[in-house]
């Protein structure tokens, strides 16, 4: 294993969320969720001698994550049944509140569905800057991308969603619903 052999342990205690929210980000349910994060602990856990200690681990765990959201969303694809995500409404002491989890809940799914519209590389990069907080050159070196690449994804991956906010608040303004 060299000198950069890993700790799994404290690996998956320190990116365990990351790599769960990375696999909810590329699409997959939240029924195959937890099946998809084994398979990529798994195949860490396989593969931990070639990790080099060149690159990050979350940037190496994105990766593989990456991969394992493709072939999971490859096996939906060719018909294996998939449950849609349900969330139950959160039980609110006060109109507000129930006002306030509406609004959320349909953020929420605004930003799902613009997200699956996203081809995977623009979608990989928005949800890495606006959702995680990540640096442009962050997200370079995590999904090996040329720097100026990045930025293109994200200029038009934000000019979408903008378009996407555009389109929203003119449906509200003349009682549209899509």
């Amino acid at each position: 294993m060299g000198e950069h052999a890993l700790d799994l342990h404290a690996t998956f205690r320190d990116h365990h969320d990351f790599v769960w929210r990375s696999l909810a980000q590329f699409g997959l349910a939240s029924t195959e969720i937890d099946d998809a994060l084994q398979d990529v602990f798994v195949i860490a856990y396989r593969r931990r001698a070639d990790f080099d200690g060149r690159t990050a681990v979350r940037g190496w765990l994105y990766g593989i994550a990456r991969n394992v959201a493709l072939k999971h969303r490859e096996r939906t694809a060719r018909g294996l049944a998939r449950t849609a995500p349900v969330e139950a409404a959160a039980a609110a002491a006060s109109d507000d509140a129930v006002d306030l989890e509406l609004a959320r809940q349909e953020a929420a799914v605004l930003v799902e569905r613009f997200l699956a519209v996203l081809d995977l590389d623009q979608r990989t990069v928005f949800v890495l800057a606006e959702i995680e907080g990540h640096s442009a050159p962050e997200i370079a070196a995590m999904v090996g991308s040329n720097l100026n690449t990045v930025y293109s994804r994200l200029r038009l991956a934000r000019r979408r969603f903008a378009r996407v906010l555009e389109l929203r608040s003119e449906d509200a303004r003349t009682g549209w619903d899509r």
